[in-house]
């Protein structure tokens, strides 16, 4: 395909044929797709009476611009080991960083913390701010086995979260628990029946290891 600086034409509609050298496209929108180049700032500024020339030039130069930016941003966090996270804003370490092959130097943009809220909202509903309540509500520890430890498969990853614990019928949050507590509820089906079945079933386990116990002493 030829240069874009060789095309002169005034834009002429929306679904008109788009030369550009000697190669001719079917519409704006078509040009657009296999040049790269996004569609409605080009539109809304052949509308203002721009040539075509002039709105793909200067998206060129400010799609170059942006990716220097972007360039310069990943080289001053490798060599200084901090980025700044996309959402808050806030200048970490790499390592509060989730890895993101397909991402600029294979640093996701956004920090572990806040992907982490942004997940959280999305399933449950539950903002940050609703969570550090019930977190301090709880003195930060899980509601069925009081540990301080969320045991989360995320903590690996730093974020150290506990699991918003739901009823699956309704909906309704119920509190935060360690990730071990809250997939016990999920394996007895938030069941009590079967949870005191479990119950029975280790009291019934530990008489019996008394029995034995108390049996060998008297042997002695």
């Amino acid at each position: 395909m030829e240069m874009l600086t060789k095309y002169h034409t005034k834009f002429s509609g929306i679904k008109s044929r788009i030369g550009v050298g000697s190669v001719v496209y079917e519409s704006l929108q078509q040009a657009c797709e296999l040049l790269n180049k996004p569609y409605d700032r080009v539109k809304r500024r052949l509308y203002r009476g721009w040539t075509i020339e002039e709105a793909f030039e200067l998206i060129a130069r400010k799609q170059t611009t942006y990716q220097k930016q972007k360039q310069q941003k990943l080289e001053r966090a490798l060599l200084t080991g901090y980025k700044v996270c996309s959402v808050c804003n806030e200048n970490k370490a790499i390592e509060k960083f989730p890895k993101h092959s397909s991402c600029l130097g294979g640093v996701a943009p956004v920090c572990r913390f806040c992907k982490t809220s942004a997940t959280r909202f999305k399933r449950y509903g539950v903002s940050h701010q609703q969570y550090t309540e019930m977190y301090i509500k709880q003195d930060g520890k899980c509601a069925i086995c009081s540990s301080t430890n969320p045991n989360s498969q995320a903590a690996k990853d730093g974020s150290k979260s506990f699991c918003v614990d739901h009823c699956h019928v309704t909906g309704e949050i119920r509190g935060l628990l360690c990730f071990k507590c809250n997939s016990g509820l999920g394996n007895f089906m938030d069941s009590t029946e079967k949870l005191k079945n479990a119950i029975n079933y280790l009291s019934r386990e530990k008489e019996r290891q008394m029995m034995t116990n108390i049996k060998k002493k008297d042997r002695m």
